[in-house]
């Protein structure tokens, strides 16, 4: 629909957007369940602009490191760099 419109490049930012839009959301948001919240709104974003890479890279790194917080799985960045370069490639 934006594409369609020629507007998509209004919702156009980089990674390091997102990195800046998580660490304010996970500041004012103080809901048990706020990393779910905001992992539901990345996604929900990623798929309002058609999910470029250098969001969907972003939200793919915040979704890992999420999931294994969850699983209570300890691993470096750089380990879940290397995971999310195995997803985004496939």
């Amino acid at each position: 629909m934006y594409l369609n419109n020629g507007v998509v490049h209004l919702f156009a930012i980089s990674g390091m957007h997102v990195g800046i839009f998580i660490f304010i959301l996970d500041k004012i948001i103080r809901w048990r369940k706020k990393k779910l919240f905001i992992t539901s709104l990345l996604w929900l974003y990623a798929f309002i602009v058609s999910f470029p890479i250098s969001i969907l890279r972003a939200i793919v790194f915040y979704t890992i490191t999420y999931l294994f917080e969850l699983l209570d799985i300890k691993l470096s960045s750089l380990k879940i760099l290397f995971f999310t370069s195995l997803v985004l490639k496939s």
